[in-house]
Order: C-alpha cells, then structure tokens, then sequence
C-alpha cells in the first residue's frame, strides 16, 4: 500500500508545491535484494526523476550439519579426521564454531554461493579423542539461541602404559605378590603373566572404565625356595586383539643371600712398621647376594669409620684401605665390617699394629735461666716418647758432655729418656751452644735440639782493644764495633780525646759547628783543652761510627766505650786517612837561554809520602825523564827539583810534574821552559774603521817571552800616546783622548787596546803605530784608521767545489768598511747570444764560501762577487771566473728522449776534452825538461853560494836578497835561537799554497816564488773582519839555512 500527500502556498510567491509518497512493503524471504524505485514526473521535467533503495531481509541461519563422522563409527589413532559442518540460509550469513569437550577448537569459516556458509575442522586422532563430544554451533545477530549439532567419537587405541607393583627383593622363603596395571586402551587390553620366561596363571584379571576407555589389572604371587637363582624375571603382558599390538613391562627381582666372613691381608701379625710408612689393607669378602658393604673402623669401643675404595670382583667384593702410618697407629685397632640385606648383623675381622716412631723434639732446660760468672748450672734433656727407646748425648761447643739417664713410660705405649748433669759457667760460656741428639737404633734416626746458654756479664770487644785503620779521603767510613754482653742492651758512647761525642740540645757548655744546617754539639772537657769538634757529617749510631767524605783533618783517635748493668768496657781505633798526591807548589814559567841553566821546582803533599811519589815528564811524552850527567832530578819529602845544567834547544817547550802515591789518580801541573825572545806582532790588521764623533777601539796583538809591553804612537800629535807594561799596578791607564787596556793571553800571547773616546776629523786617515817590547827587542805595526764605510772587494776568488748542478766559491773577504758584511755572486751562462742570456743573483752569504746551486750541467759559466754592508756595496772582484759544470753520464735535463742536437754537443765537448788531455800531456813533458834545467842550475847557484859561506837575514828572520853582512856568524846564532823561540808556534802553522799571480810581487820571476814557497812555513793569521791576509815567517828549512842566497825582499811581514 502506498499514499500521496501534497503540500501547496509554498515558495516565495506561494506558488510552489510539495509532493510526498509513503510506501508500506510486508517483507517475504523472497524480497532479500529486491530493488524499490520512486518516480517523480512532472511537465517540466523532460524525464522523470528516479531514487531506488534495495532490500535486505533478516531471518536466522538454518539448522547446521555435520559431514564425515557419524556417532558410532570408530576410528584409529593416527587417522587424519576431517568434519565439514554446513549451514544454510541466514541474513546475514551464519558464524559457524566448532567445540572438543566444550573447548573452541575451530572459528574458521567460509561462504560459497552467498547462501551457504561451511566450517571444514581436520585433526590427527589421539588417544585422548576417544569418547570426545564434537559440537558445531551456527548464529547471527539475528539468533535467540545458537543452532548446534553434535557427534561423539569412538577411537581405538592399544595401551601404552604398563607397570608392575610388587617388591624387587626377597629372601628364601617368602611368598610375594605383584599386581600389573594396563591402560587406558580401546578396546580393554588382554593380560599375561610370564615368570622366569614360563606363562603362569593369574590370580584374577578385571578392568576399570574411564573417559579415555579401560583400565586392564591382574595380580600373581610366587613362593622363593633356595633353588632359585639370585634373580628372577617376572614379565606383565598387554595385548589388543583389535588392534593387532602388544606391550610388556618386566621386573628382576633379587633373591639376598648371606655374605662370606672378611679377611684382612697386607699386615702380618708381629710385624713392624715405621713411622712415616704407607701401609695397604685389603679387606675380602666372597659370596652374598647382593655382594657385602665393607666398611673399616679404627680404635676399640669408641670406633671411628674410615672411608677406603671398594671394588667389585668375578665372586666377591674387597676395600683396600691406605694408610700413612704415625706413631699413634701404634698397639691400634683396625677393624673390617662386612654386611648385606640378607643379614641382621655385619661380620667383623680385625688386626693389631706395631710401630716404631721416634721423638721429633728433645726438649732442654737449664736451671738458673739466667746464671751470672761462676754459677752453676743444672742441664736436662728430654727425649720424648719413641719405639724401641731412644738413646740420647749432649755437647757444649762440640765437646761431648757426660751425663746420668733415667727411663720412663710414654704416650703411644713409648719410652722416654732423661738426661742431666751439673756446670759452672762463666762469660766465655755466653752464647754456647747446647746441642743434644736423640738416636733410636731401629730405625737409625737422629733427632737434634739447639739450646744457646746465655751468661749475665758485661760488654765484650772481639776486635783488639787498640786497632789502627787505613781509610781513603773523600770516602765514606762505616765502624761497626759490636760488643758481646748479656743482658744485650748495651749502651755506646764514643769518644775523641775523652770527650764524649753527643747529638744533644743541650746549650750547657756546648760549642757549635754549623755545617749543611745540621748542628753537632760537643761537650767541653774542662780537663783536656784537646777536646775538637766533630762536624755534622759524623754521625753516631750506637756503635756505629759514620763519617761521611772523610778528610785528612779527620785522622785521629776514636775511643768506643760499651756499658750495660754488668760493666763496661773500652776499645780505641787510630783512623788514619790515605789522601792522594797534590801538588801544592810549582814553577809556572822558567826563562832560559840556550847553554843556561835552568832549575824547575815542584812540591807535593799526600799520604802515604814517599821519594817516588814525584816524576817528571815532557808534555808530548809519557815516558819519564831520566837523569843523566846533564839532567839531575833531587826528590826529598814531597819536593823535587829538575835541573837541566846546560839548556839546549831541544828542552825548550813544556815539562810535566806528576805526582801519584797509589791513591786515587795522579795529579799533574805543567812548567813552561821558555826560551826568551823578542815580541813579534801577530793576527793584526792593517786597518781600523770609526766615524767622526764615535768611539774608536784598535787592537794590537804580540808574542814575546817574556813579558810584552805595548806603547801606542800617532803622526798626528807626536810619537807616544801611551805606554803600558804588565808589571804597572792599574791595567788601564787614561788620558784625554786615549785609553789603553792590556790583556795577557795564552801562550805568551798579549794583546792591547787602544781605545780613542772621540774620533776627530784629524784622526781619520792617520796611521797608529803599535809597538811591542821587551828587554830583547820590539816589534811595530801601523795600522789606519779610516772612515766606516763601504767594504772593500773580494780578493782570490776561487772555485772550491764543482758538480754537474753547483757550484761552491771560495773568496778571502777585503777590509769590511767597520762594518759586519756579507758576499754573494751574479753569474750568466756563456752564451753566443748574450742578450738572451741574464746575470743571476745567488744568495747573500756571511762566510767566505758562497754556494750556487740549479746549474746546468756540462754548461759553462762566468761569475763575479760582490761584499756589501750596511753602508752599501763594494765594486765587484777585479777577476771574475769561468767555469763549466760536470757532465753525468744517463741524464738529459728531465727528458726522456735527447734529441741530436744535444748528442752533437756532447760529442764536441768530449773531443775538446780529449784534446785538452793531449795537449796537457805535451806540457807535461816540457815542463819536466824546463824543471830538470832549472834544478841544474839551482844547484850550481847553491854549490857557488856554499862556496862564498855567506850569510844574510835580518833582524825579524827575513831573508834579504843577495846582501852580504859583515856580522854574518852572529846574525847565523841569532837566527838559530829565533828558530827555537818560533818553534812553540809552528805547530799551529798551515802550508798555504799561493800563485805568483796571487802574491802579486814583481821584484821576483815565478821560478823565484815558486822556491820561496815551497821551503817557508807559512801561518795564516787572518781577521775576520780585517780583510786582510798576512805571510809569517815561522821557520826555515834546513837547506835554506846552508845558503846565503835571497829570493825575497821584505821586511817583516808581506800582506797579500
């Protein structure tokens, strides 16, 4: 049925309607899904307008069912069982749930068509399922009550659990019952008795139901007789005829039987053990069933159990028992006990035991404990119990005493000896050593005990009362002087000179001596006034006296005094104190002339002292000097004297005095015999550089023995400044302008300074001479001041190393303007095309070495240096140099490919090589012959110049040419002594090699030069800031002193 209702007035105008249409539907189940459709038509509309709903009809699901098993079919366990429980119908679909014994199993559902909803449970059958109730319920929110069915399953299944009640053990005689329990099973199991492997017949046979199906039970009993064996097997039987399956459970039950008696092996009665033996015991039991349980006891009544180790044999059962044998084992007991289930009380055996043992401490007494000097003494020992008895004698010192011994009884059933005697004793018997010795025959043992007898008396000394040590100074003393006393509580005292030498702070009658902050006191000794004070690296301990670092003060006596309540006693020990040898006076310089005697004095002081101590020796030889009819050598006491009666050239130079005493290491002082000679100025410079207005210092240096004194002179305001000599009271004497100050150096070598305060414009450009003096002569050099400024050019600029990629430059630096210089050097490759070619710069240097390095190798180049200063640069070295790096073979420049260009350079380089070697070849051979020539005539020219027997040298040994002295014999013995006074030095001369070219004198030819050099030996006496180069003469050959003829005119020194 439907109805139609119509609203109008409707709108705005009121011209609208509204149209309502209600539709009332009684539902079937055939109306599930239909489909309701409303139309609203209307002459505006050019088609209707069209809404639907569908239908949903709910109803409950259909009864379920269940599929695949049916109550009362019967199923195996092991089967796979699969139920499908089916439900149709139902809006919305049925929830189908299966149940086991009211426990959800299975939620698991699913729909097929729409209409029927299906819940398949599959499960592997169990025992347990046997009698199960399986429930599927259907429902939907539409269900009052849950829709169920139901089936019960009926599982067959054999038994698997069997067990047999009854005993496992029992004696002859007895009548046991067992009772055999089967299940559950479906069907009941079917049950056997098999006894000893024979069926027997059961005493009844029943079942019981339960949930899961049966309980099968049967009982049998049996009468033990003593024909049966010790065990008996009894077997319970289950079988289910169904199911074609059977099961058993057997039992073994033992029948007991009495063990036999135990017997004891391994000790024989009578026998005798030892203390400290392993004794084994074996306790054997045979037959019994089951085998015996052997147990040991030791001791009577009160028995204690011991556990041993017990094995099983074929017919029996034994315990061996170990046993560390000691003196209480013996007269003991051991005891074995066999027992079993078929006896009541156990069987016993036991054994006895001898042993011998000895006392392991003898025990010593002495009454009085502490005898004083002539008391007398009761000594008694014990030995202690031992088996068989022991025997036992005591000694004092070694020597056997003789003593009274009593026997008594003992623990463990020994015996025990005591033994006595009476003594007097004295303090000599302090400390003796009571030594007794317990022996048992036996068993050849020897048990000893020490017993030290301590005797009252007063302190005792083992050192002689009066005993002299020798200790070495600087080392550290130990005296341990320990006294002997009883009671040992001694108290020390040492003493000097009577007086106690104590650590106190008492500040009654005490003197102080600080030494390393720590205060040592002594007590004044009114009555001896030699009383000295210890220093605090003394130190007293007791009886131990340590001096640390001893000294020679420190020789003396020392008195220990050692004291305790019996009285005291003294003992004094003389330290005497080893020193080694020092000189302590000695000459410093002797002056001397050849033919002169020269007398050189050394004094020594050491201990021990001897005549020995001293020796002499010369500084460049450890060999001793030995006297002779010209060298004598006077030792007395520490003093020796070496007298050279007539001095010779060859003495000149330094004498070692040593002197060694065995102790410690020898000392040694060094005397210079001088040869006297006149100052020569030396490592002086030309040239001193100041500015108007400054401070001017000019140094002056001379050798001269003795003594050199200087005096300064101008050509500005007169001939002398200053003089000055060492022996003047004040070392610097002041003027207005000047300033002098004079300082004596190392090996006869003395410097002055002459200082001008103020620089004047006059003063720039004057020459100051300095003179050096002495009671033998002078020696003088000027030396310019000259206005700071630029340095001076480099001079003899040279190649000092050379590789294929640098090169090191050697240079002797020009005067350096008053100022602190530097060098370096501008260089070019030597090229055809000089425009393409630069002058490069190398790196300033401060040493007269310039190194320049990333060279071409095989390349030539030319190169000049420069000096600069503050003030500014020099001009460059007059001579520049040319050279060519080294070429190395396997290198092209960093290429790996030299193309022919360059391999043509390399063959024209060495053709110019090979070139350069044949033409050096055939210079050789020319000079050898120019040589040979010229060594002819030298020769001549000496044999005609020996003729003529001529001498000619000057006052400074400068040999002059071709000049004839009338005083040629005394000018040869002074240039003889001027050789020995040079001497001293040559041995810091160095063998320069020059050039013609470099020295730069054309009053000589180069054959001339080349002579000269070759026979003086030259010292390089440069300043590192002068510029300069100067050529000393120091000595001259032998050769040259045979000839009168002169190469070289100059005077002094020749700078270069």
């Amino acid at each position: 049925t439907y109805s139609v209702f119509i609203k109008s007035g409707l709108g705005l105008n009121g011209k609208l309607s509204s149209t309502k249409s209600l539709l009332t539907i009684y539902t079937k189940l055939d109306d599930n899904g239909a489909k309701i459709s409303c139309k609203a038509i209307h002459p505006a509309l050019t088609q209707p307008l069209v809404n639907s709903v569908f239908l949903s009809v709910l109803q409950p699901p259909g009864v379920p069912r269940i599929e695949g098993y049916k109550t009362g079919d019967v199923i195996s366990v092991s089967d796979t069982l699969t139920l499908a429980c089916m439900s149709r119908g139902g809006n919305p679909s049925a929830k189908l749930i299966w149940y086991r014994d009211n426990i959800t199993v299975d939620t698991s559902f699913s729909s097929t068509d729409g209409r029927e909803v299906t819940n398949t449970y599959s499960f592997l059958v169990k025992p347990e399922h046997n009698n199960a109730n399986l429930v599927c319920e259907a429902s939907n929110h539409v269900s009052i009550h849950p829709l169920i069915s139901h089936v019960q399953l009926t599982v067959f299944y054999p038994p698997n659990n069997i067990k047999i009640i009854g005993p496992d053990k029992g004696k002859v005689g007895e009548t046991l019952s067992f009772e055999c329990i089967v299940g559950p099973s479906n069907p009941a199991a079917e049950l056997t008795w098999v006894i000893d492997g024979r069926p027997m017949l059961p005493i009844a046979i029943w079942t019981k139901n339960v949930k899961e199906g049966f309980i099968s039970i049967t009982n049998v009993s049996i009468t033990l007789s003593s024909q049966d064996p010790d065990t008996r097997s009894i077997s319970c039987y289950a079988a289910s005829e169904t199911l074609r399956d059977t099961i058993l459970k057997t039992i073994n039950l033992q029948i007991l039987y009495p063990p036999g008696i135990p017997t004891i092996t391994g000790y024989k009665k009578g026998s005798v053990l030892r203390e400290g033996d392993i004794l084994k015991l074996q306790c054997v039991s045979l037959g019994g069933n089951p085998f015996a349980t052997l147990k040991w006891f030791h001791g009577l009544g009160t028995d204690r159990e011991i556990s041993a180790l017990t094995t099983i044999n074929g017919n029996g059962v034994s315990s061996e028992l170990i046993i560390l044998v000691k003196r209480s084992d013996n007269e003991a007991t051991y005891k074995c006990e066999a027992t079993n289930e078929a006896i009541s009380e156990p069987f016993r055996v036991s054994i006895k035991l001898t042993v011998f043992f000895i006392s392991s401490l003898v025990t010593i007494k002495i009454k009085p404990k502490f005898p004083k000097n002539g008391d007398t003494i009761l000594l008694t020992t014990h030995t202690g119990s031992c088996n068989p008895m022991c025997f036992v004698h005591c000694t004092k010192n070694g020597v056997r005493l003789e003593m009274q011994n009593e026997v008594f009884e003992a623990e463990n059933f020994g015996k025990n000896i005591k033994s006595s005697i009476e003594m007097n004793v004295h303090p000599k018997d302090d400390n003796s050593a009571i030594v007794c010795q317990s022996h048992n025959k036996k068993l050849n043992k020897t048990v000893k005990q020490k017993h030290i007898i301590r005797v009252l008396h007063k302190p005792q000394f083992s050192v002689p009362l009066f005993q002299k040590l020798d200790v070495i100074e600087n080392s550290d003393v130990l005296l341990n002087i320990t006294a002997t006393a009883y009671p040992s509580i001694i108290n020390y005292a040492w003493l000097k000179y009577g007086v106690p030498i104590t650590e106190t702070r008492s500040t009654e009658n005490l003197v102080d001596t600080h030494v390393n902050s720590t205060t040592v006191r002594l007590r004044h000794n009114r009555n001896n006034h030699k009383a000295k004070m210890i220093q605090s690296r003394i130190s007293i301990n007791g009886p131990t006296l340590r001096i640390n670092n001893i000294q020679r003060h420190d020789a003396d006596e020392y008195e220990l005094e050692a004291s305790n309540s019996q009285g005291s006693t003294k003992t004094t020990i003389l330290i005497n104190v080893l020193f080694p040898a020092a000189i302590i006076k000695s000459s410093e310089v002797v002056f001397t002339s050849i033919n002169e005697k020269a007398v050189i004095m050394c004094e020594a002081i050491g201990n021990p002292i001897n005549d020995q101590m001293i020796a002499w020796k010369r500084n460049d030889s450890d060999a001793e000097i030995i006297p002779s009819e010209r060298i004598l050598i006077s030792n007395e006491k520490g003093k020796s004297t070496l007298t050279l009666l007539e001095t010779h050239a060859s003495d000149i130079g330094h004498y070692k005095c040593v002197a060694f005493n065995g102790i410690g290491v020898q000392t040694e002082t060094f005397v210079n015999l001088a040869l006297k000679q006149k100052p020569v100025i030396i490592d002086t410079n030309w040239f001193a550089a100041a500015s108007e207005a400054e401070e001017a210092v000019i140094k002056c240096k001379a050798i001269g023995v003795p003594n050199a004194n200087f005096k300064w002179s101008n050509d500005v305001e007169g001939d002398l400044i200053l003089a000055f000599s060492l022996e003047d009271i004040q070392s610097n004497q002041e003027s207005k302008r000047y300033s002098i100050s004079n300082k004596n150096l190392a090996n006869f070598e003395f410097e002055s300074k002459l200082t001008i305060k103020k620089v004047s414009a006059t003063d720039i450009g004057s020459k100051f001479k300095c003179s050096a003096y002495n009671a033998l002569g002078q020696d003088s050099i000027e030396i310019m001041l000259r206005q700071k400024g630029k340095p001076e050019a480099p001079v003899n600029v040279t190649i000092a190393s050379i590789n294929h990629d640098s090169v090191i430059l050697s240079l002797i630096p020009g005067f350096d303007g008053g100022a602190q210089q530097t060098f370096r050097a501008k260089y070019k490759k030597v090229s055809t095309n000089s425009e393409q070619d630069h002058y490069q710069i190398s790196e300033e240097s401060n040493s007269t070495r310039i190194a320049i390095r990333g060279l071409e190798q095989a390349t030539e180049y030319v190169v000049a240096v420069i000096a600069k200063n503050c003030f500014g640069e020099s001009n460059f070295a007059s001579k520049s140099l040319r050279f060519t790096t080294k070429f190395v073979e396997g290198t092209s420049g960093g290429s790996p490919l030299v193309d022919t260009l360059e391999k043509q350079k390399i063959k024209s380089f060495s053709k110019i090589v090979l070139m350069i070697i044949v033409i050096a070849l055939g210079l050789l051979i020319v000079s050898a012959n120019c040589a040979f020539i010229l060594v002819y005539i030298k020769r001549k020219k000496k044999n005609d110049l020996q003729k003529n027997n001529q001498c000619c040298e000057n006052s400074n040994g400068v040999i002059v040419h071709n000049q004839y002295h009338k005083e040629c014999d005394q000018l040869q013995q002074q240039k003889q002594q001027k050789n020995h006074k040079l001497e001293n030095h040559s041995k810091s001369a160095e063998n320069l090699q020059f050039t013609h070219a470099e020295v730069g004198f054309s009053e000589i030819n180069p054959q001339q030069f080349e002579f000269i050099a070759s026979t003086l030996m030259l010292e390089n006496s440069s300043d590192d800031n002068s510029g300069s180069k100067r050529c000393k003469v120091l000595s001259i050959r032998e050769n040259i002193d045979k000839e009168c003829s002169c190469f070289l005119k100059a005077v002094g020194d020749t700078p270069f």
